[in-house]
């Protein structure tokens, strides 16, 4: 299964991202979406279907700078593939862990996953299949009603 951490800066050499900002490896992730789905052998040859999760961090800390000039950052992002191995008859299924990472001091979750296929040197590409959001509630104690 294929990697690869994005900086979105001129150098995405994961090597160059400090320590604390690497993503570590959950040992027993619990939670998985479960995928089935049947390719018609005939295409075997023809398509290729992949799968591809993306993990964000969402601690701010570990934003990188995109535009110096315009104070733009963005998240460390990691796309991970997980290409589709049909059976003789055509069906696969396949198992996308969504804690696969440990969340550690940038906070790294998923964000979404979507298919992509590809036929030759075309590469079909969707929108999110699925997408999470990770989001924080703030309570608010206090407020006198209208």
């Amino acid at each position: 299964l294929a990697f690869f951490i994005h900086r979105l800066t001129s150098s995405a050499d994961p090597t160059q991202i400090p320590a604390q900002e690497q993503p570590l490896l959950n040992p027993a992730p619990q939670y998985f979406m479960a995928l089935q789905g049947h390719i018609d052998p005939a295409l075997k040859h023809t398509i290729q279907l992949t799968w591809l999760a993306t993990y964000y961090t969402f601690n701010p800390q570990c934003n990188v700078e995109v535009n110096q000039l315009e104070g733009v950052d963005s998240p460390l992002i990691i796309y991970h593939y997980f290409p589709v191995k049909p059976d003789a008859k055509g069906n696969y299924q396949l198992k996308i862990p969504l804690d696969k990472y440990m969340p550690g001091y940038c906070q790294w979750a998923i964000v979404s996953i979507q298919y992509q296929s590809h036929k030759g040197m075309t590469l079909y590409q969707t929108d999110s299949f699925v997408s999470f959001l990770k989001i924080k509630f703030h309570i608010l104690k206090n407020i006198p009603a209208n």
